[in-house]
């Protein structure tokens, strides 16, 4: 990724000896990227740090998609339905449970 901060291009492929591949990208409201990878979970990228967001919904999964909406509410798409992030609290929506 290019960080215009520092002009550079930057290589965020490793975390804790992980290697992170990315399949889904968005930013937060505080403009931090927030990557969503293929079996491990969420990562946040802020500057210099990559730290994981922890969740039930996100250990071994793979997420598919993310989304940012007009209230800042972060949505993923994983292998079993949809999670809402906002907060910093977690809700799970399964796809045979309708929307309200």
């Amino acid at each position: 990724m290019y960080s215009l901060k520092y002009r550079e291009f930057k290589l965020y492929d490793k975390y804790n000896n992980l290697t992170l591949a990315p399949w889904s990208l968005t930013v937060d409201s505080e403009n931090n990227i927030l990557a969503g990878t293929h079996a491990n979970g969420l990562y946040k990228i802020s500057d210099e740090t990559i730290s994981k967001i922890n969740s039930k919904y996100f250990e071994g999964t793979t997420i598919w998609s993310l989304k940012r909406d007009s209230k800042n509410r972060i949505w993923a798409g994983i292998d079993s339905g949809i999670v809402k992030y906002q907060n910093g609290k977690f809700e799970f929506y399964n796809p045979s449970a309708s929307f309200d």
